[in-house]
Formats: structure tokens, sequence, C-alpha cells
């Protein structure tokens, strides 16, 4: 993979490639099965049971579920023209899959979330599954992220909007910034803001904020400047703005900086937002970044064979196939 694409749930890591056809999944043993499509992937969500979705598109757009054996357990053919299917999310317990629908058929774009029972005889008695469903006009939903109570957070260019597990709107937050990554934390929802939206008045660009279960938002830590790297895990998040990269924790607090001018691809968390992989597009290692220096690894002694290092370094394809413990989600850039 060129530019891997990591989305993390409890303990259950998925590593895809946005127009590739793998997806590898891997807990703290190392990788437990992997699934090839026929059509390019277009986005991947892990579930806290290991199951994944898939949105791939090829003559049609198909949204499929593959549980921990690698089968196909539930699959959609989108086939209604100007209706595509934008994110996917599965339910802790693994029967629901939420999916975000784009409408372009009218004069404005409108979208949907669906929920569908993800077990044929559970929705037997739905048309296609779905059991609920709700819609927005003149909106954009950029994500579904189910809670760990199972209700789902959807975020649209326009409003956050939290959808109970029975399928009922329960409360909005407006969107005053753009968003530009968007992940989850422990039991909450986090989000980089850019810069505010024509008449609103919102937060400084560059500002980390959290989203609770109960609709209450919170500001973090903010740079003061529009980012360009996010990725989050339920330690929490890390941005990036040029050369610097921050790591900040479920609370919003800074709790490690750095400047790299090396040749990085991304710095991911894992499950305590200190404790970080750092990918280059040749080598990766697990580090603590509270004392971290890109200098003091040995990088000389690589070679295409996974060669012994000394320097506790291995190549950034070897790295992504020998994952473990809790690795990190990788953020989405996102504008509305």
């Amino acid at each position: 993979m060129i530019s891997p694409i990591i989305d993390e749930k409890g303990i259950y890591t998925a590593i895809f490639e946005t127009g590739g056809r793998a997806v590898r999944v891997y807990n703290g043993q190392g990788l437990i099965y992997n699934v090839q499509t026929s059509d390019p992937i277009l986005s991947v969500a892990v579930g806290e049971n290991g199951y994944i979705g898939v949105i791939a598109n090829g003559d049609t757009y198909s949204v499929s579920v593959y549980s921990t054996s690698g089968n196909m357990i539930f699959q959609r053919i989108e086939a209604e023209t100007g209706v595509y299917p934008f994110s996917c999310d599965i339910s802790p317990d693994g029967e629901i899959i939420a999916i975000s629908y784009m409408d372009t058929t009218g004069v404005e774009i409108d979208s949907k979330v669906g929920l569908f029972y993800i077990d044929a005889e559970k929705g037997a008695e739905y048309t296609d599954s779905m059991y609920a469903a709700v819609e927005k006009n003149d909106e954009v939903i950029l994500g579904v992220y189910f809670m760990s109570n199972s209700g789902l957070i959807a975020i649209g260019d326009r409003n956050i909007i939290y959808i109970a597990s029975s399928g009922t709107e329960d409360w909005n937050v407006e969107v005053t910034n753009e968003i530009m990554g968007i992940g989850m934390c422990e039991n909450k929802l986090a989000m980089l803001y850019g810069d505010e939206l024509p008449d609103k008045d919102g937060v400084e660009c560059g500002t980390v904020v959290f989203i609770s279960s109960g609709g209450k938002m919170t500001k973090g830590y903010c740079t003061g400047a529009e980012s360009d790297f996010f990725a989050s895990s339920e330690g929490g998040v890390v941005i990036g703005n040029g050369s610097n990269y921050y790591g900040i924790n479920t609370n919003g607090k800074v709790v490690w900086s750095l400047n790299d001018t090396g040749n990085l691809n991304g710095i991911y968390p894992t499950s305590n937002v200190k404790k970080c992989i750092y990918t280059t597009k040749t080598w990766s290692v697990e580090a603590d970044m509270t004392n971290f220096d890109s200098s003091n690894y040995n990088t000389d002694i690589i070679s295409s064979k996974n060669t012994d290092t000394s320097a506790g370094t291995e190549p950034a394809d070897s790295a992504q196939d020998n994952k473990q413990d809790n690795t990190a989600t990788g953020g989405e850039k996102l504008k509305s």
C-alpha cells in the first residue's frame, strides 16, 4: 500500500487504501483476516466487534459488511442514479450498519442516514432491512459514528446530529467552522476546525473541539492556523501544521509537541496519545513522543528484506503488517 488509511475501534484496526481492493484487519495478536473486493474501495469502517463496512464503486456503488472470518454477511447494491453512499459505521454489538447518502437528484443536495439490520432475518420485516432513517434537506452528511451506547452521531456541513438507537433525532449542534478532521476519542467525537463559515460566530482556526454523547461541546488546544494532518484514537488526537505536530489528550490538553522536517507521512496515536506510530515513506516506529528525536533512529541499515536493525525501526510496509496493541485511526480531511 502506497498511502494506507487506518481505522481503529477498540482492539481492532482496519488498513486500506482509497482506490485499492484490499482491507486488512488486525487485533492485538496480529492479522485476523483480509478482504479482497472486485471494485475500488472508497471508505472502510471497523466495528468494536471486528466487523468491517466497505463502500466500493464500480459500475454501481455497493455497501458490504464482512465478519471476522472474512465472509460477506450483508450487501446493498446502490443502483439509484444520483444517490450515493458517502460513509458508514457499524454498531458496537454488530447488529446495525448506518449508511449516510448524498442525493443530487434535486436542485439542492440532500442527505439521508439509514439504519439497517445486518442480519437478514432481523431485517426481514423491513424494506431492504432499513428500520429507520433521518433525512436532511440542503445538507451534506460527511460522516457517521456510533457511540458506545449505540447512539449515532452524524456530522453534517451545517449541524452535528445525534440519532438514538431507535432512529429518532435527539439533539443537534450547529457547525460554525470548516471541518478539517473527524474522529472518535473514547466516547467523544473529536473535530479539528478550520476557518469560520460565513455569517457564523465560530472558534479560532486550528481549534480541536470535543462533543459528548449528550451534545456538550468543549474546546481544546488551538494551533492558531489551519492544519494539514489529523489522526485520532481512543487516547486522543494528533494534529499537524507544516512541520509542527501536537499530541492532544481527550481533555483537550497538549501532552507533546514536535517539530520535524523529515520525510514524514504522519504520526498516528495508539490508545495512549503519548505513544504513537511515527511513519515516513520508508520506515516507521512506535515510540514515546514526549522526547522523540528521529535522528536517534538508524535508518541506513534498513533493507527491503527487513534486515534486523539496532534502532528498532522497520520498513513502512512491514510495520503495517506487524501491528500490535491498539494502533491509531487515520483522520479524515473534510471541508464543508
